[in-house]
């Protein structure tokens, strides 16, 4: 999702708020979830810029939005098993 602009990579989550949003309402809060593409990403910006980006840009949505995107909607994507007592779902 990140791009370059005259050989550096912005780090200002403006810069892809459109793609962004437009990304979040063709799929919704049902179905996008959190994903990396580590190591291949750090071609482009080190982990932690880019996951900086996402969660600056989810951290403006909803705690229920959030909460399906960082984790809840995995649950439904791959059918996690529950295998301690301290985990949610």
């Amino acid at each position: 999702m990140l791009r370059r602009v005259n050989d550096r990579v912005p780090k200002d989550v403006s810069f892809y708020r459109g793609l962004l949003d437009e990304l979040w309402g063709i799929f919704g809060e049902n179905r996008v979830l959190y994903a990396s593409d580590w190591p291949n990403s750090d071609t482009w910006a080190e982990y932690p810029h880019i996951f900086r980006v996402v969660h600056e840009y989810v951290g403006s949505k909803p705690r229920a939005a959030q909460e399906k995107y960082f984790w809840k909607n995995s649950l439904a994507a791959y059918k996690w098993v529950k295998r301690d007592a301290s985990q949610p779902g």
